[in-house]
């Protein structure tokens, strides 16, 4: 193992605590709502790129078409997304979160800012920036490689 790779390995063993400790205050800041933590990262992610089909939903999240169809339906009971006609594709409706989706997600994306402001007291915008583009570089390598590495229902 190279040098470099065993300090990008020091970038996982602080990555693994990290995912398992926002999970847990994500979900406790969700606790008095009625959206659960998965469907607000649906409602997240349209909220962010616009109405998207479930396999472009699915894609973004790294999660199943039928795990992201679940949420979708989930988040249609609850009224917070609906689908709409996607003109590219008669069948494959858009999903987009509604008025009522999008002011739940901006309360609840506001609680988080607020707790972590907390968090960042004391960290440089540099380093958080540095940050930002080395995970975003893991995440592009690391799909490019499950990509490679994972075989896809025509392999099998």
């Amino acid at each position: 193992m190279s040098e470099t790779g065993a300090e990008l390995y020091e970038v996982f063993r602080h990555i693994r605590p990290v995912h398992q400790l926002s999970a847990r205050v994500v979900a406790a800041g969700l606790a008095h709502r009625d959206v659960s933590m998965p469907v607000r990262a649906v409602i997240e992610h349209v909220h962010d790129a616009g109405p998207r089909t479930v396999p472009q939903i699915a894609r973004a999240l790294w999660i199943t078409r039928q795990g992201v169809q679940r949420l979708v339906d989930e988040g249609k009971e609850l009224g917070y997304l609906e689908a709409r006609p996607n003109p590219e594709h008669k069948r494959s409706h858009l999903i987009a979160a509604t008025e009522a989706g999008r002011a739940v997600y901006a309360s609840l994306h506001d609680e988080e800012l607020t707790r972590l402001d907390r968090i960042a007291a004391g960290l440089d915008a540099g380093d958080i920036n540095a940050c930002v583009r080395v995970l975003a570089h893991l995440v592009h390598e690391l799909g490019a490689l499950d990509a490679l590495l994972t075989p896809t229902m025509e392999d099998q």
